[in-house]
């Protein structure tokens, strides 16, 4: 996997896109930011983490996936995980 935000491809590209639309202070997609940076630095509090798991759990019954327990996508919670969730 690719260790920053402009550098991923298909599927991870989507789940960039879908936290960087969250990220008021950043565009991730053109930005070199490290996979590894939590939600919480993209400033997605309880809220906006709670709307990415709403879409995380859709993609993942797209892809015949059971969804992730609730509470799981969190401000500790990283990029690369989220990725991880849902292309995993």
């Amino acid at each position: 996997m690719a260790g920053y935000t402009d550098e991923v491809e298909g599927c991870a590209k989507d789940v960039v896109h879908a936290v960087d639309v969250l990220d008021e202070e950043r565009h991730l997609l053109s930005e070199h930011v490290p996979l590894d940076e939590t939600l919480g630095d993209c400033g997605c509090g309880s809220q906006k983490c709670a709307i990415l798991e709403s879409w995380v759990n859709k993609m993942r019954a797209k892809a015949g996936k059971d969804p992730v327990e609730g509470g799981s996508i969190a401000p500790e919670t990283t990029i690369a995980e989220v990725i991880e969730n849902v292309c995993g």
